[in-house]
């Protein structure tokens, strides 16, 4: 801050040596009565844009505002605006006519509270013709003139209010605040980018619960667009938190995300994650596929979330132990990647999503070892339920299973017969030859048909296995869930837990059953063993 400072009067000399009056003014000047630090230093002057441009030809200038540019000078920011003589405004937000000054008191009368409306010299004089030094000592943010004015000319000043409550601590004069009570609504004239630069400083200055208690008792939180919900509820129940920590309980209170104030998250993609599996988990009742499609720090953020919103407990030391005890970390830890699938089988992409996830969910339950051999078995025998029959060659070329029909049987059989049409004329012995030759075909179409129906057979076998591990892995999920909140609400202890375990997949096993059509093929293979089983006894 030194440095900076002694940049900053630096800047002041050269403007002096000029011929033009400047000074420091706003935060640095305010900082600098109270004793602490500061991060900008604003400059007012009589000299006007063009000025400033050529006594600082060798710096880089930049425009910044009508009246004002941006100066970088040694490393260092400085923004520097004309003294000005503001007339009536427009639309809320810009005069009708903006013009210059060469006196420093109309710059000061321009400005929006007294405690930004000081002016220090370069030998460290200052001018304050608003009682603003006063107001620093009593730690009170007042407006200059008419509070009512001056949110009508600029509703962001409203905002700019409570940033000085959230970095200073000061409290917000009485007058003041009900002014900003009553000109809230001016803030729908405000685009949200144009409240970004306040709102950063409001949500991490050392004092925002002061902040966020104005915000709301005035009425400004339901203005900023999004984040009504958050901010009176965070309001009610605060704890410092970081500012996609803020915007995630906003969206997730919201019941979506949202991408108006990507500019404030310091990771728009991760908060976007956040939220999402906030919404889907509001209870934090986490299971290995999500921890691992996540990851750790996402579940750990959005039980967080959750618990600030009263919509679960905080789970942090859980959520770790579960994660650290996953065969696998992430998923592309699979032995058997995507694109391992991808040159197993073309034609079985779309069925791509739904497979590999459960080899993934196998694989995290110890179901299915994380091994790239094992896991291509359980992929072809899965492609097989969809009639996709995986056969490798040296080039990676794969056909599709085809189901047999009779037409396949009738084709097999002419195109053996024709294949054996004498091209001789016809004998007795070439009669009987070809008779004996006939009867050979018929017994290898009987054996293709067995094979057929052993295939057919062995088939309807993986996917009752399939429909069984399925009904399974849903049941486990449905009763883990019950356990955990029976054990919440201290309904079960000890060993209830297996009793009440069995029961319970029991019941589900039957109500889904019963229900589900698909299901009951099941229970009608258990009753087809059964008969069998009394018929041989």
């Amino acid at each position: 801050m030194e440095h900076y400072l002694e940049k900053g009067k630096e800047v002041l000399k050269i403007l002096l040596n000029n011929g033009f009056e400047a000074y420091m003014i706003g935060e640095a000047a305010c900082n600098l009565i109270k004793g602490s630090t500061f991060n900008k230093i604003d400059i007012t002057t009589n000299a006007t844009p063009e000025a400033v441009e050529g006594i600082f030809s060798n710096a880089l200038v930049e425009d910044e505002k009508e009246g004002a540019v941006r100066l970088t000078y040694m490393g260092y920011t400085f923004i520097i605006r004309t003294f000005r003589l503001e007339e009536k405004f427009k639309d809320n937000r810009k005069p009708a006519r903006l013009h210059y000054s060469k006196n420093l008191k109309d710059e000061l009368a321009a400005c929006d509270f007294t405690i930004n409306a000081i002016a220090m010299s370069y030998g460290g004089k200052l001018t304050d013709a608003y009682r603003g030094y006063e107001d620093i000592k009593k730690k009170k943010i007042r407006a200059i003139g008419s509070p009512r004015v001056r949110f009508f000319e600029d509703p962001k000043r409203m905002l700019i209010a409570l940033r000085l409550a959230s970095e200073l601590g000061f409290k917000i004069e009485r007058k003041t605040f009900i002014a900003m009570k009553r000109r809230a609504k001016l803030l729908n004239n405000i685009e949200p980018q144009e409240m970004e630069d306040e709102l950063i400083r409001i949500f991490t200055g050392k004092y925002f619960k002061r902040a966020l208690a104005y915000t709301v008792d005035s009425n400004i939180y339901k203005y900023i667009k999004g984040l009504t919900k958050g901010l009176r509820h965070l309001a009610n129940y605060y704890k410092r938190i970081s500012i996609d920590s803020i915007l995630a309980c906003s969206y997730v209170l919201n019941k979506k995300y949202s991408t108006i104030w990507n500019n404030l998250s310091d990771d728009p993609e991760r908060l976007r994650q956040v939220v999402e599996y906030a919404l889907l988990n509001p209870k934090s009742k986490y299971n290995p596929y999500l921890l691992i499609t996540y990851g750790l720090e996402v579940c750990l953020d959005s039980n967080y979330i959750n618990y600030m919103l009263k919509k679960s407990r905080l789970k942090t030391n859980k959520i770790r132990k579960q994660y650290a005890s996953l065969p696998i970390k992430a998923i592309e830890e699979v032995a058997f990647s995507k694109n391992d699938y991808a040159r197993l089988t073309q034609k079985g992409q779309q069925y791509f999503e739904v497979i590999y996830k459960d080899v993934i969910i196998k694989v995290l339950h110890n179901q299915l070892t994380n091994d790239y051999e094992a896991i291509k078995d359980y992929i072809i025998n899965a492609l097989a339920l969809y009639n996709i029959d995986v056969q490798e060659t040296e080039e990676k070329e794969y056909k599709p299973y085809k189901e047999y029909d009779d037409h396949v049987y009738d084709d097999y059989q002419e195109q053996s017969i024709i294949n054996l049409e004498p091209q001789i004329e016809e004998t007795k012995e070439d009669t009987i030859s070809q008779m004996t030759t006939f009867e050979q075909i018929q017994r290898k179409v009987s054996e293709f048909e067995k094979t057929l129906r052993e295939k057919d057979e062995k088939i309807k076998e993986l996917e009752r296995q399939a429909l069984e591990n399925k009904l399974d892995n849903d049941v486990n999920n449905i009763v883990g869930q019950n356990l955990e909140i029976l054990k919440d609400l201290d309904y079960l202890k000890g060993s209830e837990k297996i009793m009440f375990s069995r029961e319970l997949k029991e019941m589900y096993k039957g109500l889904i059953k019963s229900t589900d059509p698909k299901y009951r093929a099941l229970d009608d293979k258990k009753e087809g063993n059964n008969i069998k089983d009394e018929s041989e006894n």
